[in-house]
């Protein structure tokens, strides 16, 4: 390799960029715009790079310049959507998404711009959106410890909550929290299945999507039918527990697409297919044997829906890093 190549430092910010490493993927990219200012992927790298480091004005300014010499890359209005989303700039973004399709077709780094882009045009999607983009930019650790760092408040609050005096205060703040969480986890396929059933929406989705929204909304689809119908049919714990079981899948389920195509993602499937059979076993054993009270078949039917929920609670730190695994080429 020529190292007064800017390809070599291209390709170099390319993979620390895919490491996370932005800081890396900056230098990277600057040392090959050192030896060509001019370079297109050096200074899509360097403004991707700088988006997550938070120097938004200084990505905006470097794709204004690319742009400006090459009006016609995909890549570069692609990166200068994502530049105006990070921004707050939804219409602006949705523009360039939309160019850099019209160049080129298959660019799907366009194409989930514009599904994000357009989401965001709902005010709850907008908020989890900045909150999705700012985990983004974070380190793997400082995203680790960040969600350690939850649940140990959550627990902290549940013990605070015990004490009379501060129940009143610490339960909005409890119910806030797992409503935001629940959030985190289900927005993203939510919103999906909503351009999903939208007759022109879902062509906007790529394939990864489509099916995401399709599995989350098969499991929440199954938990509404059960739910409802546990309404109106007398006797109907069996029709609560197989609500509550499709329910909560969703959620692993949720995260399947997330991980990368290879081994993350095969790994997250077999972890939502083991949820999915240990908690449809335990409705099988306690909503359609009905088994007597305190006999063996109970016991095991209950002990495999207390080992489903909290299988549901470890899938989601198994979730967080299977996602934040990158394959190497």
């Amino acid at each position: 390799l020529d190292p007064s190549q800017p390809e070599v430092y291209g390709t170099i910010a390319a993979a620390e960029f895919g490491r996370r490493e932005w800081r890396r993927a900056l230098e990277a990219a600057e040392r090959g715009l050192a030896f060509d200012a001019e370079h297109v992927t050096c200074n899509n790298l360097r403004a991707m790079a700088l988006v997550r480091l938070g120097r938004k004005s200084e990505a905006g300014a470097t794709m204004d310049a690319t742009l400006a010499r090459d009006p016609h890359d995909s890549v570069s209005h692609a990166n200068m959507g994502w530049t105006k989303l990070e921004q707050g700039e939804r219409k602006e973004a949705m523009a360039h998404f939309r160019e850099a399709l019209r160049i080129d077709p298959g660019n799907g780094w366009a194409r989930s711009g514009l599904v994000e882009a357009i989401k965001a045009g709902n005010p709850v999607y907008a908020i989890m959106l900045k909150y999705f983009l700012w985990m983004g930019k974070l380190s793997s650790r400082t995203m680790w410890m960040i969600v350690l760092g939850g649940y140990v408040a959550y627990r902290f609050l549940r013990q605070l909550a015990a004490d009379p005096r501060w129940t009143p205060w610490v339960i909005p703040l409890i119910i806030a929290y797992v409503g935001f969480v629940l959030l985190s986890w289900l927005a993203a396929p939510l919103f999906d299945l909503a351009l999903f059933l939208h007759p022109m929406g879902k062509h906007a989705l790529d394939d990864d999507a489509r099916t995401r929204a399709a599995l989350v909304g098969g499991a929440l689809g199954l938990a509404l039918v059960a739910g409802g119908l546990s309404f109106v049919v007398s006797d109907s714990y069996q029709l609560v527990i197989l609500a509550l079981v499709s329910g909560v899948l969703s959620i692993p389920l949720s995260a399947i697409h997330v991980c990368a195509e290879g081994w993350p993602r095969r790994a997250m499937a077999g972890i939502a297919g083991a949820l999915a059979a240990v908690g449809f076993s335990a409705w099988i054993g306690l909503g359609l044997f009905q088994p007597t009270e305190e006999s063996a078949a109970e016991t095991l039917s209950l002990a495999a829906l207390i080992l489903f929920f909290l299988g549901i609670f470890v899938s989601q730190f198994a979730a967080n890093w299977l996602a934040t695994r990158q394959l190497t080429r």
